[in-house]
């Protein structure tokens, strides 16, 4: 069980890796200066969804996993993960903020309406390959939680709302910081059963 918790440690220093060490909280529980993000009853959803098709526990969801779903149950989970606000519709705007251009191509390929929505009807009803290969951004046969939901990996589609005041008895920082949470594998390979880590958030 140790290549999980290595993935996990390397998972989380590449989040890092663009902010300096002194922007991080030193532990899971943010400076009370600090404005954060924590996850959303959808996103806890999404984690715990994840971590039920990630049978073998390695933080990851490969074909061999999806496809005891069959392939319909297997389009339904991977739309569910997608669905970023839980209400059935994946917005192309949502999916342009990616900066994935395959990706972006396969949502307007559904998008035969063109009303910048897709919706489980327009989503096909098995995995598609091409889908699969556009989220698979490092190429590895494998879907992690941070391909499939980017605020997992600290970046928000909308812009988290304004820190508020701190205290009057308080000194405030020259620069506020906002803070995302990010979800981290443990030894059991599961994500988000630990108390995850707080990172700068990223557009």
């Amino acid at each position: 069980m140790r290549a999980p918790l290595i993935r996990s440690l390397a998972t989380g220093l590449a989040l890092a890796a663009a902010v300096p060490l002194s922007a991080l909280p030193l532990d899971p529980i943010p400076p009370a200066w600090a404005a954060t993000v924590p996850p959303s009853a959808v996103e806890r959803a999404a984690l715990a969804r994840f971590n039920t098709l990630d049978v073998n526990g390695d933080g990851e969801v490969s074909h061999s996993e999806l496809a005891p779903l069959g392939r319909r149950r297997a389009a339904d989970a991977l739309f569910a993960l997608l669905d970023l606000r839980g209400n059935g519709k994946i917005r192309l705007a949502d999916v342009a903020r990616r900066g994935n251009s395959a990706l972006l191509a396969r949502f307007r390929a559904y998008d035969a309406a063109h009303r910048g929505v897709v919706t489980r009807r327009d989503f096909p009803n098995f995995v598609d390959p091409a889908l699969f290969a556009a989220l698979d951004t490092n190429h590895d046969g494998r879907l992690s939680l941070a391909e499939l939901r980017p605020e997992f990996a600290g970046s928000r589609a909308a812009a988290p709302a304004a820190p508020p005041s701190p205290a009057p008895h308080r000194t405030a920082p020259a620069q506020t910081a906002m803070l995302c949470w990010v979800p981290i594998v443990n030894a059991h390979g599961v994500w988000g059963q630990g108390p995850g880590i707080y990172i700068p958030c990223r557009p």
